[in-house]
């Protein structure tokens, strides 16, 4: 949902992310309700976008990208997905030609707390292993955008990469085209 909220030009310091979820929430000591909810009365703010942000890309930016050597693509899959050993009912398998594959739930600590690694770790990770660069476009794909969306956030968020989209419709998408080159 964050991602979303961004792409419509939601402001940014109004958007908030649950950083490990509700369970790492709780293991902070805050409170939580419980039973049935209560009906409180609510004042809506409104909300002036500011522009469409166009952070969410379909098919055709894809192709621009691939045209274009300076983007950089992020498959967010598991690492089966990507090479193509789990088509996920697609009606091929593999990946965007150029991608790199890195897995969205890298991007945080799952085992302990579900908490997103910090900047010095993520950069760490995107930068010196992955061989990206924070100063050039990025999107981001998974198979329905939804991990790609995650890990658009670390990327943006956390890493301070200035460019990054997520591509919408994603795998399903293009490995059940006809007409796309699949690594």
């Amino acid at each position: 949902m964050w991602w979303v909220f961004r792409h419509y030009g939601y402001p940014l310091e109004q958007l908030k992310v649950l950083d490990g979820g509700l369970k790492q929430w709780q293991a902070d000591g805050n409170a939580v309700e419980t039973g049935n909810s209560k009906d409180r009365e609510r004042q809506a703010t409104p909300w002036t976008q500011v522009k469409n942000l166009h952070k969410l890309v379909g098919f055709e930016a894809v192709q621009k990208g691939i045209a274009d050597p300076l983007t950089q693509f992020v498959d967010a899959r598991s690492p089966d997905e990507f090479n193509g050993r789990v088509a996920d009912g697609n009606s091929r398998s593999g990946h965007v030609p150029g991608a790199i594959n890195f897995d969205w739930s890298n991007s945080m600590n799952i085992l302990q707390n579900g908490k997103f690694y910090k900047k010095e770790v993520l950069d760490k990770v995107f930068c010196d292993s992955c061989h990206l660069d924070k100063d050039k476009p990025v999107i981001t794909y998974c198979q329905r955008g939804i991990r790609a969306a995650h890990l658009a956030f670390a990327l943006e968020q956390i890493s301070g990469f200035k460019d990054v989209k997520v591509y919408e419709d994603s795998m399903l998408q293009y490995l059940n085209r006809e007409d796309t080159e699949v690594a």
